[in-house]
């Protein structure tokens, strides 16, 4: 048996119709018995819900395209939700959209994907295209494991936002056109902890009204890129307010580099803030064996995340208006295993960002860059603790090899 989203009430191709609920059932349907499933999505599906994608072990699916329909009151998350049984294939590329805006606060998905299960399936690859935050997690949950998954091609378009230069002082924007970007001004910036300890924070107060959807584990740049302008690069550890005005706990102390000597951030004043959210992350305690085929990225905030326990293998990473391509790690999480065969940056931030002190074995292969990051303003940017100048702490080692 073959089943057809318009054998459960589904239109294709009509943005005005919603299939969602007609998808729903078709999955739903393909779950009463065990045997594998011939899934026949082809076509082009509107829905106003989040599509549970289902299936028995061993089924095929044959991909098509789900969007959400353009509604600017609709906010979806995800918009497709992938619980797949094992060893099952899809076939094609699966194509997932937002409502298309460039305006990063007005489109209508959060995550395109949460990949809850698929062990040892095999996806022909996706077009991800106009998210707020994430094309693809691979672990909404916790405890969600991922093993041996090949996720295919993947093509990523203005999924998050990719950060970017700050205006100049007659108020012209550089980089990415501005309306791509979620950026605000901090007014006020506070240092707490110890030098050279992982747990020291800063409070930055600012305006939360134009950082839309921010969450903790999100990156900031501060005053400027950290590798064209000098600028700090934080990651969000608490979100609150106090007497004073809504504030962001971040690690570490923001600290920017102007030539020959470090500079921290603090006191009152006005800092420019960007926000760098979202692309492919994957996280969860177990993605032994998980592989991408190829990324390739555009006005995203990572390229790719990779936050798990182990890592991923990815095949050539490409990333353009992107503000790092490959990052690696959180300050409390242990990350280890990662291989990237060809990585290329075009026009974006940081290259590579290891942003945990217990990252290892890394390897990255580029042909075109050099990793390093012994020389401020490099391609390589390790998040470290800070001294009291500035300086970054020597706590732990560069994790990453590069092959020629």
């Amino acid at each position: 048996m073959i089943f057809r989203p318009i054998d459960y009430g589904a239109i294709d191709n009509d943005p005005t119709f919603d299939s969602g609920p007609a998808l729903n059932a078709m999955f739903t349907a393909t779950m009463a018995s065990a045997d594998p499933a011939h899934i026949d999505l082809t076509g082009t599906w509107y829905t106003r819900q989040t599509i549970w994608m289902q299936c028995p072990p061993e089924s095929r699916i044959d991909a098509g395209t789900i969007k959400a329909q353009d509604d600017q009151s609709l906010l979806l998350d995800p918009l497709v939700k992938i619980e797949i049984g094992s060893r099952s294939h899809v076939r094609g590329l699966l194509y997932l959209s937002g409502k298309e805006s460039g305006h990063h606060q007005n489109r209508n998905v959060r995550d395109l994907v949460h990949l809850h299960t698929a062990n040892a399936c095999k996806f022909g690859g996706m077009v991800l295209r106009w998210a707020k935050r994430y094309a693809i997690r691979n672990a909404a949950e916790p405890n969600s494991n991922i093993i041996s998954c090949n996720l295919g091609d993947l093509s990523v378009w203005m999924c998050g936002t990719p950060g970017g230069p700050p205006p100049l002082p007659d108020g012209t924007w550089r980089g990415p056109v501005a309306y791509t970007r979620a950026y605000t001004t901090a007014s006020q910036i506070e240092r707490e902890g110890k030098p050279n300890s992982p747990s020291q924070r800063a409070r930055i107060y600012l305006d939360p009204a134009q950082l839309h959807d921010l969450q903790i584990g999100d990156y900031l740049q501060v005053d400027g890129r950290p590798e064209k302008e000098g600028g700090a690069l934080v990651q969000v550890m608490e979100i609150d307010s106090d007497s004073i005005g809504d504030y962001l706990r971040v690690f570490p102390w923001p600290a920017r580099w102007d030539d020959p000597n470090w500079t921290l951030l603090e006191g009152v004043g006005s800092w420019h803030v960007e926000a760098i959210i979202g692309g492919v992350r994957i996280e969860g305690g177990n993605t032994t064996g998980s592989h991408i085929e190829g990324l390739i990225a555009g006005y995203t905030g990572h390229g790719l995340q990779i936050v798990a326990l182990y890592g991923c293998h990815v095949r050539g990473l490409v990333g353009e208006v992107v503000g790092s391509v490959l990052t690696v790690g959180e300050p409390y999480a242990t990350t280890w295993g990662v291989s990237v065969c060809g990585l290329h940056p075009e026009i974006d931030g940081v290259a590579v960002l290891v942003g945990g002190l217990n990252v290892k074995r890394v390897c990255v292969i580029s042909p075109v860059i050099d990793l390093d990051p012994g020389t401020p303003g490099g391609n390589g940017y390790h998040l470290l603790p800070r001294l009291d100048d500035g300086s970054p702490g020597v706590l732990v080692t560069w994790p990453l090899v590069q092959l020629p």
